[in-house]
């Protein structure tokens, strides 16, 4: 998985538009504990791909998690296919995903 997410991002990033950076970070009161996401966007036209890294804490060290890339591709205004890859701490394989996210 970190050799495709790295060869992804060399191989890319000379071609893309615009590079951001996105992420989320959450605290839950239940658990007490903080979970947090972070990685670069690329846009091709229609065409994007996120790749994150996962880091978790329950007290003042923080745990990676894993990490995952995902592609999609704008059918419209409002609908996407993706699909997702994502891997474990040890950036093995864990899963992947295919499907169609919309919004109106």
């Amino acid at each position: 998985l970190l050799t495709t997410a790295l060869a992804a991002l060399t191989a890319t990033s000379a071609l893309a538009g615009p590079v951001g950076v996105s992420g989320e970070m959450a605290y839950s009161v239940k658990n007490s504990s903080m979970a947090m996401e972070i990685g670069p966007d690329f846009t091709f036209g229609n065409i994007g791909i996120e790749s994150r890294i996962y880091v978790e804490s329950t007290t003042s060290t923080f745990n990676f998690t894993g990490a995952s890339v995902e592609a999609n591709y704008g059918l419209s205004n409002n609908v996407d296919l993706f699909g997702v890859v994502t891997g474990d701490a040890a950036w093995a394989y864990k899963d992947a995903k295919i499907g169609v996210r919309f919004s109106f």
